[in-house]
């Protein structure tokens, strides 16, 4: 069985590759549909590869002799493309204390505007609490430090599972492992009940003027 350790050693070579759909396609076993690069900071470079059967895959090239010292110059992601659509861009996971229990953790966009401050504080940060509390023991990972999240905005939404590097705890765990947690995930965030309560909520701010939504 394939590891997650063994799509970061292919994603290491693949950068040294042509980069073209084919070869993603021949490297990862997948049908590769679309690539994309980035160069967001002069020391770092992410590909992007979206997957015919929906997975998305982000490599993360770090151009840092520290790092290579270390072998840390790539990170490599899997995400599942969901279907959500939230004005307030936000980011979930599961996370766990020393004693291993879990937690919810989440970010959202920051706004400058204080009527959207006060809303996102008291209205919108937990009311979303409250609709993932109940599930967000199925986001956690396989091993110590993995975890799956979600994040979601105006554009666009993924369910992912943590990075893999050549030194984290989670190299050895099976590709099938993550692929198949991503699909239940995404079925569980589909129950109409879930869906319902995150339109709920995001109705709740839409007829507030789109000015004050800056984020």
């Amino acid at each position: 069985m394939e590891t997650m350790g063994d799509l970061l050693d292919r994603a290491m070579v693949f950068s040294k590759r042509s980069c073209t759909e084919d070869e993603a396609s021949r490297l990862f076993g997948w049908e590769a549909r679309e690539i994309s690069a980035i160069t967001p900071e002069p020391d770092k470079s992410t590909i992007t590869i979206a997957f015919a059967n929906g997975i998305i895959m982000e490599i993360k090239y770090y151009h840092n002799p520290d790092l290579a010292e270390l072998g840390e110059t790539v990170e490599l992601t899997l995400a599942l493309g969901a279907d959500l659509i939230s004005r307030v861009a936000y980011n979930i996971i599961y996370s766990r204390y020393i004693h291993g229990q879990g937690y919810m953790r989440l970010s959202v966009a920051k706004a400058d505007n204080p009527v959207a401050k006060t809303i996102i504080e008291n209205v919108y940060i937990p009311g979303l609490k409250n609709i993932y509390r109940p599930i967000i023991c199925q986001f956690q990972g396989f091993r110590t430090r993995d975890f799956f999240g979600i994040m979601a905005n105006s554009a666009v939404s993924r369910i992912y599972y943590s990075g893999v590097t050549s030194r984290s705890d989670n190299r050895d765990v099976l590709i099938s492992e993550v692929v198949d947690r991503l699909y239940a995930l995404d079925g569980l965030l589909k129950e109409p009940e879930i869906r319902h309560a995150l339109a709920e909520l995001d109705l709740q701010i839409s007829f507030l003027p789109s000015a004050i939504w800056n984020l």
